[in-house]
C-alpha cells in the first residue's frame, strides 16, 4: 500500500472518528451535570479528533500536523486524567484508610483510561514522527 493511504492511516482515521463520536455523545447525552469546564475541552478534543480523521481519510497535506495536534491534546487529557486518578486514590486511602478502601473502581477507570488516552495517542505520535523523519538508507 502507498504511504499516503496506508492501513495504519485508515485505522487512525476510524479510531479518531469513533473517539470523537463517543466524546460528543458523552457530552450531549451521557453527562447529567452541565459544566463548561468539562464540556468545552471535551468538545474541542472531539473536534480535533474529527479534523484529524477527515484529514487522514482525504490524505490531505495537513493530515500529519492535524494528527499530531489531536494526539498531543489527547495525551495531555490522558495525563491530566491519570493525575486526577492518582490524587483521588491518595485522598481516598488517607480518608478511609488502606483497609477500608480497596481501590477497585479506580483500577477499572485506570484500565479504561490508560489505553485510550495515553497509549493510543502515543502510538499516533510515534507513527507521525516516523512519517516525518527522513528515511535512513540501509546498507
Amino acid at each position: 500500500m502507498s504511504g499516503d493511504r496506508s492501513l495504519v492511516s485508515w485505522s487512525f482515521a476510524l479510531g479518531n472518528g469513533a473517539i470523537a463520536l463517543v466524546i460528543v455523545l458523552a457530552v450531549l447525552v451521557g453527562w447529567p451535570v452541565r459544566s463548561w469546564i468539562l464540556d468545552l475541552p471535551s468538545l474541542a478534543l472531539a473536534g480535533l479528533m474529527l479534523v484529524s480523521a477527515v484529514g487522514l481519510v482525504r490524505a490531505s497535506s495537513w493530515r500529519l500536523q492535524a494528527l499530531r495536534v489531536a494526539a498531543g491534546a489527547g495525551m495531555f487529557v490522558g495525563l491530566v486524567a491519570a493525575l486526577a486518578l492518582a490524587i483521588a486514590a491518595s485522598y481516598l486511602i488517607i480518608a478511609q484508610g488502606p483497609r477500608l478502601y480497596d481501590g477497585r473502581t479506580l483500577v477499572l477507570i485506570t484500565a479504561l483510561v490508560l489505553p485510550y488516552m495515553l497509549l493510543y495517542p502515543g502510538a499516533q505520535l510515534l507513527w507521525v514522527h516516523r512519517q516525518l523523519s527522513p528515511q535512513i538508507p540501509s546498507g
